[in-house]
């Protein structure tokens, strides 16, 4: 057997492997031992994860160069269908991988980083064509921090343009395929992430969060997303704080290679501005106590999920049960309408500023030079609308977004450990709506964006941390994960509780029908 040959079939060795009627529903069946029902299981081994694969390097079974080249052997395979890779760095990574420390926690490693994050010398575009040509000299903090904990950088990932949509499609790469259904989305905006991880290309990903683009994508793809407290990891912009919706974090098969790549990714520098930084640490066990943890269905505008999700829904409850925990049905405290148009400010104030510039530099209208897709350039006008009407409209969406964080932080999380939502109200769509080369109505994208946002932007408006948890698939082979938030800098609670799901509900084994 050739050594990747090895590399490839070896096993994780190690690794930890209507809501008032859906709650009495789910109670009811405590005592049954059956919880997900494992559609599409692969007879496969477990893929490798990141920690998997480092310990292969520093036992000398593996180099980070076979890493490296097995990797780039996947991304070539199939990355023609699924769309997930969209500028690659391979010469240098193979480079590179000679260089790489053999003892890091991560020793060579295959890393895809998000189109949106600068990495030095690989075209920065965040899937637009006005920034086809960027290329950036130098790295974010970072990238760098990841390099430092022994991940070899092989390339970016597809992202819609500006990270504007929950579908990752743009005008300049075009669609990412879902590798559990080629028809169905990926997700977004860290579409390509997720898809990247769910085709085996590589265990883990960096992504960011800027209203739900890690786990959104994290649950269509059928894996695990996380999105921090805010400024608990570095920074993804280059000498700067992100955006304050904005964080940089990771995607991965299992809980640890995330659990981990954060802890070596935590920002030691920088503090929350008001409040005290929570330490995060490298968490390795599942939780030790039984947590109070409130469910709503509905979402910010009251709406039930579709019948699929309730179903996801209902079997994540019986898994909480049969651990012991606690499960109350709680009232989704957020109210969509103010929320979006708030969210629409302060999400929106930075898309503004874009529009100015670019018809300054063209000279004609947005519509006109075409050089933004038309899902971007209707955010733009959406902003515009409303910041002509009212000259505070950003100032009080700004306003809205700190009581909101008073609101879930002081209030809403006193009474509960941890907040169980759906991610999305509706399993992954097929890429029609989303899809920039379409000459679609802005109105019905709007609609069917505001309600596939209407769970996971109150954790980026509220600085709450939050998870998606790959816990259910549905007949036909779909992932829909399940949501956990809770208060500001209790990170740690969520990574222990998903270490004791992983546990009880296995999902790395499963793998997509086009992993390679």
């Amino acid at each position: 057997m050739k050594r990747r040959d090895f590399i490839k079939n070896i096993g994780m060795a190690g690794s930890a492997v209507a809501i008032s009627a859906a709650v009495p529903s789910a109670m009811a069946a405590t005592n049954s031992t059956s919880t997900t029902k494992q559609t599409n299981a692969s007879p496969k081994r477990t893929p490798l994860d990141g920690i998997a694969m480092a310990n292969l390097v520093r036992t000398g079974q593996a180099t980070p160069k076979e890493l490296a080249q097995e990797a780039i052997e996947k991304i070539k395979l199939t990355n023609g269908t699924i769309n997930a890779v969209v500028n690659e760095r391979f010469d240098a990574a193979l480079k590179n991988a000679n260089n790489i420390n053999k003892n890091a926690p991560f020793a060579g490693v295959p890393l895809l980083v998000k189109d949106c994050v600068d990495v030095a010398g690989v075209p920065s575009t965040n899937g637009s064509l006005l920034l086809k040509n960027n290329i950036p000299e130098q790295s974010s903090d970072f990238v760098v921090a990841c390099e430092t904990a022994g991940f070899n950088v092989l390339g970016m990932t597809h992202s819609p343009e500006f990270t504007s949509s929950a579908s990752t499609e743009s005008i300049l790469f075009g669609t990412t395929r879902n590798p559990w259904n080629l028809d169905r989305s990926s997700g977004g905006s860290s579409g390509g992430a997720g898809a990247a991880v769910a085709a085996g290309y590589t265990p883990i990903v960096h992504g960011t969060d800027g209203g739900g683009s890690c786990r959104i994508p994290a649950s269509m793809c059928g894996i695990f997303g996380y999105k921090p407290s805010r400024n608990l990891l570095i920074s993804g912009a280059v000498g700067t704080d992100d955006f304050v919706l904005t964080h940089s974090s990771f995607m991965s098969r299992s809980v640890r290679d995330t659990a981990l790549a954060a802890s070596l990714t935590e920002n030691h520098v920088r503090s929350n501005n008001k409040h005290r930084r929570v330490p995060l640490g490298y968490v390795t066990q599942p939780i030790d106590k039984k947590l109070r943890i409130g469910v709503s269905m509905k979402n910010m505008f009251g709406d039930m999920p579709d019948t699929e999700t309730q179903n996801a829904m209902t079997n994540t409850i019986k898994i909480l049960l049969n651990l012991g925990h606690e499960v109350i049905e709680v009232t989704n405290p957020v109210r969509g309408p103010e929320f979006m148009h708030n969210f629409t400010a302060v999400f929106g104030s930075r898309l503004g500023q874009l529009g100015k510039m670019v018809e300054a530099q063209t000279k004609q209208k947005l519509e006109d030079s075409k050089i933004l897709g038309w899902p971007t350039v209707g955010w733009i006008r959406e902003f515009e609308h409303h910041a002509s009407k009212n000259s505070k409209f950003v100032e009080q969406g700004f306003a809205y977004q700190q009581a909101l964080d008073v609101q879930m932080n002081d209030q809403f999380y006193k009474s509960i450990d941890v907040w169980l939502t759906p991610v999305t109200p509706d399993k992954s769509h097929d890429h029609t709506l989303t899809n920039p080369n379409l000459n679609s109505d802005f109105g019905v994208f709007k609609e069917q964006s505001n309600r596939a946002l209407s769970y996971t932007p109150i954790a980026n408006m509220a600085d709450n941390p939050s998870i998606s948890v790959p816990l259910y698939w549905t007949r036909t082979g779909l992932p829909i994960g399940s949501m956990f938030s809770t208060a500001r800098g209790n990170d740690r609670t969520l990574f222990s509780l998903a270490y004791e799901l992983e546990n009880a509900s296995p999902w790395a084994y499963k793998t997509a029908p086009h992993f390679v």
